[in-house]
């Protein structure tokens, strides 16, 4: 048991001074090299305190392995007492002890074999150790060359932005000279345009003096066009009586002798046709029937409705500038609305017209069919804006037109609220068959008013596409100048002429531009508005009402 616990020592003792020797040589081969970093020292420090702990441990167990063999040894001691008094026992004892000895130094053998593994695991452990300073001393020298590399870059970069600093500076100093050279140069433009709004003041004043005189001088001419015409008329008129009473144009006329005077015997007038029913009654039923037809659901409320054109009428509603394929219906002041809501509307227009044939046995009057032909069929229609705004127009919807026959029959005398000019024109008055047959509203009605027939129009959508268009091109139109108003009418000259013939009954050569006097801006306004155009146009269109004067206008806000 001695000699095992002797050998034992022996071999742990050699292992460790060999690991000690080993430890030295590393030592001095550490210290024959260029010497190293204090990362490699720590490293290789760390690396010596490692073994040296695990050294230590070594030390230890050999200890603890040496007390446990003393005390091993005074059992042993205590077993041979016992065995000098009982040799039998001792005998069976000291056999089991070897036993038990032999499994101990077969246990010593497996110890000292683990030891010799573990002092190779040490120099695993150095090894890699000194592969790892190796890697480390690498790696430092590569970040050393990197952190020069950065530095050379930061002082590039140090000096691209000492120059974009200076340039900017230099931008900035120039930027600041132009900002006083604008403010300079502004300050100026506003003294320019103060100066200019005291001479535009001044101008329009001036503009306003000279259109008032232009207006005066234009009224007062129109007068005297009018007297000069009705006195050409009346010239042409008797100088062409001779060649009619031959021709037998005109009716035959009677003539009676008084005393030594031929005395021209007229025969006696047409009367007019009696209205089917009293007005009033009339245009309920055509709002009671109106009132019975469905309006549209995606329509624009007439409240929210926005104006498409301004005086430049032509500009929008004209055979050259219209190019929908849907025609249109503007009729001012022959259009009325149905109701406060502006959804439905009544149109107006004459019985009768005059006949365009040139033959002298023509007919003069033939039946006006012009709004008959067009029932059931859809028309976009425009409407006029307010009093305070008959200088815009408004696009209403798409309106189908409707015969009111099985409501009222035609024949109804024009309404309060409907202009006789507009109807007047609508029958052709201002046509060259009738300027030269002299025809007039007597002729036909001797009480001056013009019989009329009612058609409905009703909503039955909104062309929103040509709405938004038209918008759209009325606010990009440049703006009109607003007609300045109008002076106050200067007294009529009286004519030799007065009394002769009814007011209204002929539509004069000034309503349709056979004057060469300048327009002012209101009057080529109401020429526009009597121009050409699908369905014509005239007047204001005003708002519908079973009562004399219309009740209301077109467009409330």
């Amino acid at each position: 048991m001695d000699d095992s616990s002797s050998s034992l020592l022996d071999v742990v003792s050699r292992a460790l001074s060999e690991a000690q020797q080993q430890n030295a040589d590393l030592r001095m081969r550490l210290d024959e090299q260029s010497g190293p970093t204090p990362a490699e020292y720590a490293a290789l420090k760390q690396a010596y305190d490692r073994e040296k702990a695990s050294a230590a441990k070594l030390r230890d167990a050999v200890k603890i392995q040496n007390a446990e063999a003393q005390q091993r040894m005074g059992m042993m001691d205590a077993e041979r007492r016992a065995m000098a008094d009982n040799l039998a026992s001792v005998k069976q004892r000291a056999e089991a002890m070897l036993r038990d000895t032999a499994t101990r130094a077969q246990d010593a053998a497996i110890q000292r074999d683990l030891l010799i593994q573990a002092q190779n695991d040490l120099h695993l452990v150095l090894d890699s150790s000194q592969n790892e300073a190796l890697a480390a001393k690498c790696a430092l020298s590569d970040l050393i060359q990197e952190h020069e590399s950065l530095k050379r870059v930061r002082s590039s970069l140090d000096q691209k932005l000492r120059l974009q600093i200076k340039t900017l500076n230099a931008d900035l100093d120039a930027a600041k000279e132009a900002a006083s050279l604008k403010d300079i140069e502004m300050a100026t433009l506003k003294k320019s345009v103060k100066d200019a709004g005291v001479s535009v003041k001044e101008l329009r004043k001036n503009l306003t003096t000279v259109n008032e005189q232009l207006d005066a001088k234009k009224h007062e001419a129109e007068t005297y066009l009018t007297t000069i015409f009705e006195l050409q008329q009346r010239l042409m008129a008797s100088e062409r009586k001779p060649l009619s009473w031959d021709r037998g144009v005109k009716p035959a006329r009677s003539f009676t002798y008084e005393g030594d005077t031929l005395v021209e015997v007229q025969p006696p007038a047409p009367k007019s046709p009696p209205p089917p029913r009293p007005p009033l009654d009339e245009r309920q039923m055509y709002l009671d029937a109106m009132q019975m037809l469905p309006a549209p659901r995606h329509r624009l409320p007439f409240a929210d409705n926005e104006p498409v054109g301004g005086k430049d009428l032509d500009v929008v509603l004209s055979r050259e500038a219209w190019k929908h394929p849907r025609r249109y219906i503007y009729l001012p002041k022959r259009t009325v609305w149905c109701s406060s809501d502006r959804v439905h509307a009544l149109v107006f227009s004459p019985v009768k017209e005059v006949n365009q044939r040139v033959a002298s046995s023509a007919p003069r009057w033939v039946p006006h069919n012009m709004f008959y032909d067009w029932c059931d069929q859809e028309f976009e229609l425009f409407m006029v804006g307010d009093d305070t705004e008959e200088d815009r127009f408004y696009y209403a919807g798409i309106y189908r037109v409707l015969s009111m026959r099985n409501v009222c029959e035609p024949g109804s005398i024009i309404p309060d609220d409907i202009s006789v000019c507009a109807i007047t024109r609508a029958m052709k008055f201002h046509t060259q068959p009738a300027t030269r047959h002299q025809l007039k509203l007597t002729d036909l009605y001797p009480d001056g008013k013009p019989r009329t027939e009612c058609f409905g129009l009703q909503c039955v959508g909104f062309d929103w596409d040509l709405y938004e268009d038209l918008r759209r091109k009325f606010k990009a139109a440049p703006p009109l100048p607003r007609a300045l108003p109008a002076p106050a009418p200067h007294a009529k000259p009286k004519s030799k002429y007065k009394g002769k013939a009814k007011a209204g009954t002929t539509i004069k050569k000034r309503l349709h531009g056979s004057t060469s006097l300048p327009l002012s801006p209101g009057a080529r306004a109401r020429k526009a508005s009597l121009g050409s155009g699908p369905l014509g146009k005239t007047d204001r269109t005003v708002l519908a009402s079973p009562m004399r004067g219309g009740g209301g206008r077109v467009r409330g806000r």
